[in-house]
């Protein structure tokens, strides 16, 4: 196992030159310059991500759209800031490299947790409206959504829902969330 000194500020180039790939070693995201690991995630958070990974994968399954999973943005061209989001919509094959997703995706979904629900809900929701991500949703539980979409002025309009069975997704018409399911499974 290699190891990365976590004291030292952080370039993209110095990012996407780690030495591990995919799921074999934990997560990083890169945050203006500064590395931080998440730990695996929860059972219940991986059962919320599967759930809605399957109703996102069936919507988008004959569209132009493709759905991944914990892969990551890099939403500025220049700005060392890096994020691996729980689950990414793009529409445009053009930002899709093999190692990232080049520019704002057009819908990401952050599952938040104890420990990340907090930057889920500043830092992360900042610089996605500042990016250009058109729609961004943070799942808190399976009983309240924070959901924000990108008004005509670039800025996001905020909803909450609580306990809701259904949510539509705004930047896709037809597409709704059951979140009724998930409810019955955990």
């Amino acid at each position: 196992m290699s190891s990365i000194p976590l004291n030292k500020y952080f370039t993209l180039q110095d990012y996407f030159s780690l030495p591990y790939k995919g799921n074999e070693e934990p997560r990083f995201e890169l945050i203006d310059g500064i590395m931080m690991m998440s730990p695996s995630p929860s059972n219940k958070h991986q059962q919320i991500m599967l759930n809605l990974t399957r109703q996102l994968a069936n919507f988008f399954d004959d569209k132009a759209c493709q759905v991944f999973f914990e892969f990551d943005v890099k939403l500025f061209p220049r700005k060392a800031t890096v994020y691996c989001p729980d689950l990414i919509v793009v529409c445009n094959s053009n930002q899709i490299t093999e190692q990232y997703i080049d520019g704002p995706p057009n819908f990401i979904i952050e599952v938040g947790s104890p420990g990340t629900l907090h930057k889920d809900l500043t830092k992360k929701r900042t610089d996605y409206e500042r990016a250009g991500v058109n729609e961004y949703w943070v799942v808190d539980g399976v009983y309240r959504v924070y959901t924000y979409l990108l008004n005509e002025n670039n800025k996001y309009d905020e909803i909450i829902y609580e306990k809701q069975k259904e949510i539509p997704v705004k930047s896709f018409t037809g597409l709704t969330i059951s979140f009724e399911r998930l409810q019955k499974m955990l």
